[in-house]
């Protein structure tokens, strides 16, 4: 369970690094649910922010994260530990290799197996 929520908290960091994805996968994103209640509650915001402002940079989107009381949550995505997690750093990728890395994240939170941890060992 662990490793699963860690799964939608990578996505989530995914979509905070690069906001421009959450409308291309506003579907998939509306059927997920981590559990997490906090988790959940930033990502429905990130989705409203970006749905009704999509011209919002990530320093703007992160404002208004903070100011909706989220500052806590943001602090755990963003933070050290959740890159220590990660064997990629959300904002130093390209939107290209972010989709992927979002795509196989999908997968392993949908229940499909897949390549995440041999595609971000290839591509260090």
């Amino acid at each position: 369970k662990t490793g699963l929520i860690n799964r939608h908290r990578a996505l989530v960091a995914l979509l905070l690094a690069h906001p421009a994805m959450v409308s291309a996968n506003f579907e998939a994103l509306l059927m997920l649910d981590s559990g997490d209640k906090k988790l959940e509650s930033l990502k429905k915001a990130l989705i409203d922010l970006v749905i009704g402002n999509p011209d919002l940079d990530v320093v703007a989107i992160r404002h208004h994260l903070n100011g909706l009381s989220l500052g806590d949550v943001l602090a755990e995505l963003t933070g050290e530990d959740m890159k220590a997690r990660l064997p990629f750093d959300p904002y130093n990728l390209s939107i290209d290799e972010a989709s992927v890395y979002f795509g196989e994240l999908l997968e392993l939170v949908g229940g499909k197996s897949g390549l995440f941890s041999e595609i971000s060992s290839k591509s260090r």
